[in-house]
């Protein structure tokens, strides 16, 4: 909608012309102050008399006035419809076919390149510190562009003057106590701290009390181009390449080289920043800072609230509230809410520098997703976040822009995102999906180019007819409904080069897919260039009790019988701790972390199949929460201790009713008492160190 109309948008056709007289008036009186006499466009206004020339549609006008456009000064209109079609039907008249510059729209672009686009995005081109101009074409005049071309520094007061300057375009200038003098644009300000992104396209915030001088500048970051800075020939050259510009651009993700892969390998060695999801690719989730101890912490206090004005509610009416994990750069924090949000936020302050918000489509099933979006990934300048209707980004990190945009599956079938990508190996961006419980189908991991969102490979879950793994479902239907959804996030190891994953539970009651139902309820380690699976472990054979795998592996260094051992820590919902050789995927020990496990399995077995206790319908078993679930867990190298929460359950486990097919496995009822608790294991003897 907002793809054609900068400021204005109303709607009707030529055909309400007759009847409704008074549309000049009515112009006059709501439109002129901002889009001037004419329609063609003020400082504070767009240009509204090519719009239907520009290609927009009777519909879209007509709901870009009644809700407004989004990071513009037209918000919706109080006027009455008819009004509104008058105002339309006046603008028809005005609609003819622009004539654009006479002059060359390629030596204008390379102009353009030269000149303009160390600050102005256009079309995917560009910077950050100048509005977006790729539909400046379908906005702006000829006349009024180059206006402010040869006048920038007049025409940005005059703005200023009027109240017109954009959000996060207005220039600033602050001196710091040591004397540094900082240009840029602010993004955000209280009366406290400011926020700013500078001439360097660092966003940056800064407490009040910390700086010398700030202020408001009255000129622009940009300079007047006067003909002896722009001969009249080289103007027109570029007024005929902006009047190309008609159709949004994609962010550029460009500029300065932001996060690489060797950042992300490094970790945590510079523990002021937190770049991955689990901290580093291993999924320790252990920080080497040391400035807390056990002396001091409760002296910690509270030194700012971010509010998200976002329901707590997921979107199937659940309390969801904030599952993310904040990403750490450089003084700023990146997370995400319900709702597909993602904001950047000053660490030091917690005033908000960028939102974004994916609207959702009207018609995606409230039991699609459970509204949570958990987490980030970054390389260079870009965010990769997977959405609640199944798609994955990239966004710019300075503006929160999308860059790309890739359909991961169709939410209509029930899939959804709500895990953090894991960018691995330089290139690619590993992302897992959701809706096991809802949708019938065969799961999947993906891998996408991180600089243009296409799919490099897809790994299955539950294999196809004569794939290895198909003896283990009884036909190709079952398997076509398999289950196995992925739907939290991985580990990976760049010397292996293997990305480490686990796997949801089947779909549908035991009876109708008899066979151990590979790779479901696995830990699955895969190729990171190829997708193609290198080993897996199934912790549950044919799962009835919901009990799947997707919780985040943890890599290590052990030792065992005096050798270093480079290990895979696991801890799924059947309540054991496995130790995998993460080369070859051997089980090198496992341990009950909870009573109920014991009751469901009363070991792992020498060829690694969990040695099963009968059921008689009477043993207490962690429920469909397992003896733990996706909440990560830790690792201390230093004393070599695991820590994860855990369940203390007693539940009484009523199987599916014969032949079922659909999500649900069965019911549970209360057994008795429970209770949750942290808990430190040693992994490699199974010892409870403390609760």
């Amino acid at each position: 909608m907002s793809k054609w109309i900068a400021v204005f948008g109303l709607a009707a056709g030529a055909a309400f012309a007759q009847g409704n007289p008074d549309g000049s008036a009515a112009y006059r009186a709501r439109c002129a102050s901002c889009h001037g006499a004419d329609a063609k466009g003020t400082a504070a206004g767009s240009d509204l008399t090519g719009l239907w020339t520009a290609g927009a549609t009777e519909q879209q006008i007509f709901d870009s006035v009644r809700r407004g456009v989004p990071n513009t000064l037209k918000h919706h209109s109080f006027g009455p419809d008819n009004e509104a079609r008058a105002i339309l039907a006046y603008l028809h008249t005005l609609d003819t076919a622009t004539s654009r510059p006479a002059g060359n729209a390629g030596n204008g672009a390379r102009i353009f390149d030269a000149q303009c686009s160390s600050c102005h995005l256009a079309n995917g081109r560009g910077g950050r510190l100048g509005p977006d101009l790729s539909r400046v074409g379908a906005v702006r005049s000829p006349a009024l562009l180059a206006h402010k071309i040869r006048h920038a520094s007049t025409y940005i007061m005059s703005v200023y003057a009027g109240g017109w300057v954009l959000d996060g375009y207005q220039p600033v200038t602050l001196v710091t106590r040591d004397g540094q003098r900082i240009r840029g644009v602010k993004k955000n300000e209280d009366a406290y701290s400011v926020q700013i992104m500078d001439t360097r396209e660092r966003v940056q915030g800064y407490t009040k009390t910390d700086l010398r001088e700030f202020h408001n500048d009255d000129t622009s970051l940009m300079p007047d181009f006067g003909p002896d800075r722009l001969p009249e020939s080289e103007l027109n050259d570029l007024l005929a390449y902006l009047g190309t510009l008609r159709t949004p651009g994609p962010a550029s993700g460009a500029g300065a080289p932001g996060v690489t892969y060797e950042d992300l390998r490094k970790g945590l060695e510079d523990p002021s920043r937190w770049l991955l999801y689990s901290g580093d690719y291993s999924g320790q989730r252990y920080s080497p800072l040391t400035q807390l101890t056990p002396a001091n912490v409760n002296r910690l206090t509270p030194q700012w609230t971010f509010q998200t004005d976002v329901s707590p509610f997921m979107s199937t009416g659940r309390s969801g509230g904030l599952q993310s994990v904040p990403l750490a750069l450089d003084g700023v924090l990146y997370f995400t809410g319900n709702h597909n949000r993602v904001w950047a936020i000053d660490a030091r302050t917690g005033r908000q520098i960028w939102q974004y918000l994916r609207e959702m489509p009207a018609d995606v099933p409230s039991t699609t997703s459970r509204g949570v979006t958990r987490g980030l990934s970054v390389l260079g300048n870009r965010l990769f976040v997977a959405t609640l209707d199944a798609h994955i980004l990239a966004l710019d990190i300075k503006t929160g822009k999308v860059v790309w945009d890739t359909v991961m599956e169709d939410y209509h079938q029930f899939f959804s995102a709500t895990s953090a990508p894991l960018v691995i190996g330089g290139n690619k961006v590993v992302a897992g999906i959701g809706g096991g419980d809802r949708g019938p189908h065969r799961f999947f991991i993906d891998a996408y180019d991180t600089e243009t969102g296409k799919r490099l490979w897809r790994f299955f879950t539950v294999p196809a007819p004569g794939e290895p793994g198909a003896e283990t479902w009884p036909n190709a239907e079952s398997m076509a409904r398999g289950g196995g959804a992925t739907w939290t996030t991985g580990s990976y190891d760049p010397d292996l080069n293997l990305v480490y994953w686990g796997t949801g539970n089947p779909f549908g009651a035991g009876d109708t897919r008899l066979g151990d139902n590979l790779y479901t309820a696995s830990l699955v380690a895969l190729d990171g260039d190829t997708g193609k699976l290198r080993w897996y472990y199934q912790t549950v054979p044919h799962d009835v009790l919901d009990y799947d795998a997707t919780q985040i592996p943890v890599l290590a260094e052990v030792s065992i019988g005096g050798q270093p051992r480079k290990v895979a820590l696991f801890a799924p919902k059947n309540g054991y701790l496995y130790v995998f050789d993460r080369a070859s995927g051997k089980v090198l020990a496992a341990h009950p972390l909870v009573e109920a496990a014991k009751n469901w399995a009363k070991e792992i077995g020498p060829d690694g199949r969990p040695v099963l206790v009968p059921s008689d319908g009477t043993k207490c078993l962690s429920d469909v929460h397992g003896g733990t679930n996706y909440w990560p867990p830790s690792y201390d190298a230093a004393q070599g201790l695991f820590f994860v929460t855990v369940h203390e359950l007693c539940e009484i486990f009523n199987p599916a009713t014969p032949a079922r097919a659909s999500g649900t496995l069965g019911s549970w009822t209360v057994g008795g008492a429970g209770y949750a608790a942290l808990r430190a294991f040693d992994p490699l003897t199974g010892k409870q160190k403390w609760e």
